[in-house]
């Protein structure tokens, strides 16, 4: 296996709307959203995020052409796909626990 560059964009309304009409060479399952003014590190952070591209209107209002809409079979809302992937997948937030611990 060989790495590559994978496109990217600032988080920006007008550069991921351009960087989704460009479309991919490769199944696109998710974008990653990351704070780059901090070094990572492995874990729960609410400084990293992963959107599924059908997500992208709903919670940030960017635009994504049709068929990444389709991908949303289920016709879910953002949040009740999140609930049901956390279930799904037994995962339960640090990052609440600790807020509300607060």
């Amino acid at each position: 296996y060989r790495f590559l560059a994978l496109p990217c964009c600032k988080c920006e309304r007008a550069l991921m709307e351009e960087m989704m009409r460009n479309g991919f060479d490769f199944e696109l399952d998710g974008l990653l959203y990351y704070h780059s003014g901090v070094i990572y590190e492995a874990g729960q952070s609410p400084l990293v995020g992963w959107l599924k591209p059908w997500m992208l209107p709903e919670i940030l209002n960017v635009s994504v052409p049709e068929k990444f809409l389709n991908e949303n079979q289920l016709q879910q809302s953002s949040q009740q796909f999140i609930d049901a992937f956390n279930i799904e997948h037994k995962h339960t937030s640090k990052i609440t626990k600790v807020m509300e611990a607060e």
